[in-house]
């Protein structure tokens, strides 16, 4: 059994100024995918895994066509560390050049309403 979850955040990127999140829960697993994108495209073939190994995070890259950035290793990382899952991650955030100063203020946007999506979830599997 899974659950999904979908948002759409706005982000300050010039010409790309909305990001799709879309959350998978793995059910009865401590497993998530991540998915979010602010391209014309879905994220596909490209995922991050990181998973719990004591007080660390052991991550590998699963990849399929194209590359792993660094978005997706750190969601991934930060994901594991901090809810003890299996955190798979495909982030694509594309800014007007290299090392955009708006990527990372998006990145942040993107992490929030991902753990949020995260919490809303938790809470309403308790309930």
């Amino acid at each position: 059994m899974f659950q999904v979850s979908r948002k759409v955040i706005e982000t300050n990127i010039h010409g790309a100024p909305h990001t799709w999140i879309q959350l998978v829960e793995m059910l009865p697993s401590s497993s998530i995918y991540v998915w979010a994108s602010n391209s014309g495209s879905c994220p596909s073939g490209n995922l991050t895994l990181a998973v719990p190994v004591g007080k660390d995070t052991a991550t590998t890259d699963l990849v399929g066509v194209g590359s792993i950035d660094d978005l997706s290793r750190r969601m991934s990382r930060i994901l594991s560390k901090r809810y003890q899952i299996q955190a798979f991650c495909s982030v694509i955030l594309q800014g007007e050049f290299p090392n955009d100063p708006e990527i990372q203020s998006a990145f942040t946007m993107v992490m929030g309403a991902v753990r949020s999506m995260i919490e809303e979830q938790k809470k309403n599997s308790n309930a």
